[in-house]
């Protein structure tokens, strides 16, 4: 049975981002001069001559990037590749260590002087095969298209072989997504226990309006563990907690009653019953009949009921105590 909840914290009304950012940049020069005189004969000023440099590294760094990535392509000077299933991608040992901090630990690690003991071949597995080759697009190149259904297993990819950077791009991708993927992805990652990225998609849910969310038919969809995190979340936006109440009923009435019900304790536990006025209480009952018959149920609106009226009750106690002393 569910822990009794008697939250009384009160859900925000409104929430305001405010992202400032600042760039300073200087710079700086120096010249430098030198003459040259004989030491035989009259002092004689040597002509200055100007020597230039001429720098080709970005031109070079650039050439030696497009000619990996052509032969990642080609699948041509590979010496090690990725598998899933049957297929086979090729790949660069040292473009792997230049973008993944555990690749660059190993083969660095590695003497010389012996033969390798590196596996030339990579079996993966629970990774799409969509999702793997724009893992692998995004080592070479720096480029990749972010598909909602793509990011838990880019996720897993870049946190096993420690790429930060494609870490970083897929949270960015969050405040991005339809209400329909964002609660897909939510239910995918309470799967996985990503809990850092279940916070960053709530805070995305909670400044959207809980109003926005209910309407989606992916709410709906939502199995229980998921649908009392959205509940239950403290930054929640709602106009009152009947409208979380409304929608908790919805969710367990829209398919699947019978077996909904049986989280009637559980999903009733997230409502926040002390946030209601004693008359939006007692609609409880009427707009789910399903409580009477719960004990526990009961219980939440029971305690619910006599806090909101103590609330009440020592609310007009101070009025009447402060008309008394105001009056002559």
């Amino acid at each position: 049975m569910p822990q009794k909840n008697f939250k009384t914290t009160p859900r925000p009304e409104s929430k305001e981002l405010v992202r400032q950012a600042s760039v300073e940049a200087t710079d700086s020069s120096s010249t430098a001069s030198s003459s040259r005189a004989s030491i035989e004969g009259p002092s004689e000023q040597v002509p200055k001559k100007n020597f230039k440099t001429t720098s080709v590294a970005n031109g070079h760094y650039a050439n030696i990037g497009q000619y990996i990535n052509a032969c990642f392509k080609s699948g041509k000077i590979c010496d090690m590749c990725f598998r899933i299933g049957d297929l086979i991608w090729p790949v660069h040992r040292v473009v792997l260590a230049s973008q993944s901090n555990l690749f660059r630990s190993i083969f660095e690690s590695e003497d010389f002087s012996t033969k390798p003991w590196t596996p030339k071949q990579i079996a993966l597995r629970g990774v799409e095969q969509e999702t793997l080759s724009a893992f692998l697009q995004f080592l070479y190149s720096g480029d990749i298209n972010i598909q909602a259904s793509m990011i838990p297993d880019l996720l897993k990819l870049a946190r096993v072989f420690e790429v930060e950077k494609l870490r970083i791009l897929c949270h960015q991708q969050i405040p991005l997504m339809n209400n329909e993927d964002l609660l897909k992805l939510l239910k995918t990652m309470i799967l996985v226990k990503d809990y850092e990225l279940c916070d960053i998609i709530m805070r995305v849910v909670a400044e959207r309006g809980f109003g926005q969310i209910r309407e989606c038919d992916a709410f709906y969809d939502l199995d229980v563990q998921t649908l009392c995190m959205v509940l239950s979340y403290d930054g929640l936006i709602v106009k009152s907690e009947v409208e979380v109440f409304n929608a908790a009923v919805a969710w367990l009435h829209h398919h699947n009653i019978e077996e909904r019900m049986k989280s009637l304790e559980r999903v009733m536990d997230s409502i926040r019953f002390s946030l209601m006025s004693p008359k939006s209480l007692f609609k409880c009952y009427k707009k789910c009949p399903a409580l009477k018959g719960n004990a526990y149920c009961n219980q939440l609106i029971t305690m619910a009921n006599w806090y909101v009226n103590q609330c009440i009750l020592n609310k007009n106690v101070y009025f009447f105590i402060n008309v008394l002393l105001l009056t002559p």
